[in-house]
């Protein structure tokens, strides 16, 4: 694999990352970090209202917080969701778009869901479990669409960096990386590990969802992840959230963060993050 060193780009060459311009989001370039935040769907699908109710409440708290927000789903593995779950999930993000005007985010996860996936995103998201498949990836970058590319905990950061390489080498350059965790194993940050990805002069996400799942208190290890995270450098932070509600929706996974405490992590988020 290159060395960080073999990829880094004219625009690094100042103490920001290069900018990612995703709809009216931009990341890197020492603009404010931005939210990638939704809810993770369980095998039995979505009820549509329900997720687009949750994107309406999180596009008032980040407006009323000025918090720069990219709306996703993550969603199970083919082999793991339902049928139409991935048309569905289609159907929801291009609903949220259109009617709330906020950026989404739609993970691949086969080289065939890339061309419709690209109609309706903003952002192309490689999930962690796919960050290898060639195809996938070169598949997302010709599309001229901004990839974001999330990485197997068990990379090290040279061959995350080397990752960059396949959506830069067709001539994408708007790319940027999600880290998570440390090797799957705890929770914690490894603050030299982003430090040497985010060298390479592309966005690097941090995502605390893995890590929180492993936690009791999840308000106060997500606050503590990403404020670390923040410190390291990063420009953005991922989050599944869940509706804590009466009727939240059961397909809507547990490892997520409470909806109604989100802004307080925000609030904490900004304090610590001032570009």
């Amino acid at each position: 694999m290159t060395e960080p060193a073999a990829m880094i780009d004219p625009v690094a060459s100042s103490p920001y990352t290069r900018p990612v311009q995703v709809g009216s989001a931009t990341l890197g370039g020492g603009h404010p970090f931005v939210l990638i935040a939704g809810p993770a769907l369980a095998r039995g699908g979505l009820r549509r209202g329900d997720v687009f109710s949750m994107a309406n409440t999180l596009c008032a708290q980040t407006r009323e917080l000025d918090v720069p927000w990219i709306f996703r789903i993550v969603a199970p593995s083919p082999e793991d969701r339902a049928a139409t779950a991935f048309e569905d999930m289609l159907v929801v993000a291009r609903d949220v778009h259109s009617r709330l005007r906020v950026p989404v985010a739609v993970e691949v996860h086969h080289p065939n869901d890339v061309a419709p996936a690209a109609e309706v995103a903003d952002l192309l998201q490689i999930p962690a479990a796919c960050c290898r498949d060639v195809e996938l990836v070169t598949n997302a970058a010709r599309t001229g669409r901004p990839v974001n590319i999330e990485t197997d905990p068990s990379l090290a950061p040279a061959d995350a960096v080397g990752l960059l390489e396949q959506v830069a080498g067709v001539g994408n350059w708007n790319v940027m990386l999600t880290a998570r965790g440390i090797n799957g194993e705890s929770s914690g940050i490894d603050v030299r590990g982003l430090r040497d990805m985010r060298e390479a002069g592309f966005p690097l996400v941090y995502d605390v969802g893995p890590d929180v799942a492993r936690t009791d208190s999840k308000e106060r290890a997500a606050g503590e992840l990403a404020q670390h995270a923040l410190t390291a450098g990063v420009d953005g932070i991922a989050l599944i959230v869940e509706d804590d509600g009466e009727d939240a929706d059961p397909a809507v996974g547990t490892a997520g963060y409470s909806l109604a405490a989100l802004p307080r992590l925000l609030q904490r988020l900004k304090a610590v993050h001032r570009p």
